[in-house]
């Protein structure tokens, strides 16, 4: 049975990045062997799964086509109908998730610089809106369009906002949450700036996360850019 779920927002509709989380090589790998193989369309794919009932298999192979994502027990069958490599497949995630996260260190080796830049950075629209894969805000029932982004983290930050002292050895300058504003459950991740780690942890409240994300946004619109936190770093010469 479906269930209805509605979340209120914030704010307007607004343009996002498109997404460029999905990995590719792995799409390329497995549409590849299936060609090899003879399979000249996903649903042929999905009739060789053997299932009862081929449209799901086939809904799902038409998302993994498009986003990478797939069940572990269909991940597992394509590995058994294609004669896949098991130690390719993790390779290729393996490449990718580094490839994710690339931005993300860059982020945490520079963070001291990238935060005594922080008002160039801000008065910059190519830089300010600055996103990666790992910095976002998420929470049930209602939320925002917005999304997070590299100079909103420092318009919060310097107002100590999204800042907490009661996780880690230092100041934990948060860059990722979720959580719901019922029940107060969240996780939060963030950068020590004393050992200089990437801390996950949890928080007394999520409300002082939501608040200011909801009701204190920066002044300026959010656009979507095409630079990085490498093009950023380069730019201040790190």
């Amino acid at each position: 049975m479906s269930r209805l779920s509605l979340k209120f927002y914030k704010d307007d509709w607004v343009a996002r990045p498109s997404n460029t989380t999905a990995n590719e090589n792995l799409i390329h790998y497995i549409a590849n062997s299936a060609r090899l193989s003879g399979y000249a369309t996903v649903r042929d794919l999905a009739r060789a799964f053997g299932f009862k009932n081929p449209n799901k298999v086939t809904n799902a192979l038409q998302i993994f086509f498009s986003t990478s994502e797939i069940h572990d027990s269909y991940m597992k069958k394509l590995v058994e109908i294609l004669d896949l490599d098991p130690q390719k497949i993790e390779e290729i995630n393996s490449q990718h998730r580094d490839a994710l996260f690339k931005d993300q260190r860059l982020f945490v080796q520079h963070f001291d610089a990238l935060y005594a830049k922080a008002d160039f950075i801000i008065s910059h629209e190519r830089f300010r809106n600055i996103i990666f894969f790992g910095m976002n805000f998420e929470s049930l029932w209602v939320g925002r369009h917005r999304p997070l982004s590299l100079g909103e983290l420092f318009f919060h930050w310097k107002e100590n906002r999204l800042v907490t002292d009661s996780a880690c050895c230092g100041l934990l300058y948060i860059f990722q949450a979720a959580g719901s504003p019922l029940s107060g459950a969240n996780s939060v991740t963030g950068y020590c700036d004393s050992c200089k780690q990437i801390i996950s942890t949890k928080l007394p409240s999520f409300s002082a996360i939501l608040h200011p994300l909801l009701n204190n946004p920066p002044p300026w619109p959010y656009a979507v850019v095409d630079d990085s936190m490498q093009d950023l770093v380069q730019e201040l010469n790190l």
